[in-house]
C-alpha cells in the first residue's frame, strides 16, 4: 500500500458529496424549517472537532500531529468541498420540498463561506510548501483552531 492517504481521497469524495445530498434531502422534507438551529448544530460539531485537535493527547504526541497535519486535514478538505457540494446538487436537482428554497440559499451560503475559505486554509496550512514551512505544532495549532474560530464564526 501507498504511503500517502491519496488513495482514499476520491472514495471519501464521493462519500461526503452523497452524505450532502442525504442530508439536504431530509433538510428538504421539513415543513418548518430553521436554519439557525442547523447552523447551532455545525458550529458545535466544528467546535468539538477543534478542541480534539488542539487537545492535550493531540498537542504532546508527535505521532498525532503529524497524522492530523498530513493525513486528516486533507481528508477535511474533502469533508468542507464534498458534504456542502452535494447539498447544492440536492437542492437544484432533488424533489421538491416544502423547504427546498430555505435549504438552496443555506447550501449556497455554506458553500461559499466554508467550503472555498476552509479548503484554502486546509491546503497552505497542511502542505510542505515554503510559505506554510512553519513547524510542526504550529501547523497543528492553526488546523484546529480554523475549527474553533472560523467555522464558528461563520456558522
Amino acid at each position: 500500500m501507498r504511503n500517502d492517504a491519496s488513495w482514499i481521497a476520491i472514495p471519501l469524495g464521493i462519500i461526503f458529496f452523497a452524505s450532502g445530498y442525504w442530508f439536504a434531502l431530509k433538510l428538504i422534507a421539513i415543513p418548518s424549517l430553521q436554519i439557525f438551529k442547523v447552523m447551532n448544530i455545525i458550529g458545535l460539531v466544528c467546535d468539538l472537532a477543534g478542541v480534539a485537535i488542539l487537545s492535550k493527547f493531540i498537542m504532546s504526541n508527535r505521532k498525532a500531529k503529524a497524522f492530523v497535519v498530513e493525513r486528516l486535514a486533507p481528508q477535511l478538505t474533502n469533508l468542507f468541498a464534498g458534504v456542502p457540494t452535494g447539498m447544492v446538487a440536492a437542492s437544484f436537482i432533488g424533489p421538491i420540498g416544502p423547504s427546498q428554497m430555505l435549504v438552496r440559499d443555506f447550501s449556497i451560503a455554506l458553500q461559499l463561506s466554508l467550503a472555498w475559505p476552509g479548503v484554502f486554509y486546509v491546503f497552505f496550512w497542511t502542505k510542505k510548501t515554503k510559505l506554510s514551512a512553519a513547524a510542526l505544532d504550529l501547523r497543528v495549532t492553526l488546523v484546529g483552531s480554523f475549527f474553533l474560530v472560523f467555522v464558528t464564526y461563520n456558522a
